[in-house]
């Protein structure tokens, strides 16, 4: 998640329901940009998936 569109992006949670994530600690009339993506392990290693395209969030 990130203010802006194009950096700045920190990992803001490691869930499957996105929604719970953003339902919290959130500045009130603000934009947020995410992005997610999948991940697998196999044999301890951890395999990414690409990045999603950016969704814009604006907060109420």
């Amino acid at each position: 998640m990130s203010t802006k569109k194009n950096k700045g992006y920190k990992q803001v949670s490691d869930v499957a329901d996105v929604k719970a994530v953003l339902k919290k600690g959130l500045k009130l009339k603000k934009t947020y940009y995410i992005k997610v993506r999948g991940y697998k392990v196999i044999n301890d290693k951890y395999i990414y998936t690409k990045y999603s395209s950016v969704a814009k969030v604006k907060t109420k």
